[in-house]
């Protein structure tokens, strides 16, 4: 009886192992991917930070636009770990157009080292503020007095 007991209890510890053995697999791939995420976007908000140097765009404001308390940090797309940075702003009633808020940030990322160019062929017109792959935009909310000034890895 007692070499049978050895024998389940053998064949139950190879079960067990295989089983513990084969299910962690999954799992170091999904850190491992998740460690992968992590440390691309890392680099991509080191590159979004230093082209925001020496002149932090997104802590530039015109005058009567109140910013958000925090910058806001996303690098969600895991196949192609773009990272964006970007602030909040309100204008709290200021009868600022989006055409006057788009010049004073273009103008000041000029003055400081961006370049102003076309998102597909040389002959189109400008619309797209460079700092080497860094893009930086305005955005504008429709139903409301706010914007968002924002620098990315996305391409123009």
């Amino acid at each position: 009886m007692v070499p049978i007991m050895k024998k389940a209890l053998g064949c139950l510890l190879v079960v067990v192992a295989g089983v513990v053995v084969w299910g962690t697999i999954p799992v170091l791939v999904i850190f491992g991917d998740a460690w992968e995420h992590r440390s691309v976007c890392d680099a991509q908000y080191e590159a979004v930070e230093a082209a925001l140097k020496p002149v932090n765009l997104l802590d530039a404001a015109p005058p009567g636009a109140i910013p958000g308390q925090e910058l806001y940090r996303s690098c969600d797309d895991p196949d192609d770990h773009h990272a964006m940075i970007s602030r909040f702003y309100s204008l709290s009633g200021q009868s600022r157009s989006p055409e006057d808020i788009q010049s004073f940030y273009r103008d000041l990322a000029l003055f400081n080292g961006w370049e102003f160019t076309s998102a597909g062929d040389p002959g189109d017109e400008p619309s797209c503020i460079l700092k080497g792959n860094i893009n930086f935009e305005v955005s504008f909310d429709s139903e409301s007095d706010s914007y968002i000034v924002s620098a990315s890895t996305w391409p123009c």
